[in-house]
């Protein structure tokens, strides 16, 4: 999408959760049990992750927990892990 933040919004406006992922999250995906019945997942670039106006857009922020060795994962291995979970989950 060019512009994410208007894609958030008509996702919104369709009562989809938005949920963003960063190293930063409070909410761990392993632990994460508050799905709602239509989800959209955010991630950010490999550089920079997601920008702070897609964070606050954010309906919550979930990070996927890593080994303490490890600072980051690329895009691809995200999406695959989160998308991997969330199927096992529901």
């Amino acid at each position: 999408t060019s512009n994410i933040i208007n894609s958030i919004k008509i996702l919104r406006d369709h009562n989809f959760s938005i949920f963003g992922f960063s190293n930063e999250g409070k909410h761990t995906l392993q632990r994460f049990n508050n799905w709602s019945s239509k989800n959209a997942f955010v991630f950010g670039s490999e550089n920079k992750g997601i920008s702070q106006l897609i964070h606050n857009n954010c309906d919550k922020i979930i990070k996927i927990d890593i080994s303490d060795e490890v600072n980051s994962l690329n895009l691809s291995t995200s999406v695959g892990i989160a998308l991997a979970f969330f199927k096992k989950k529901n």
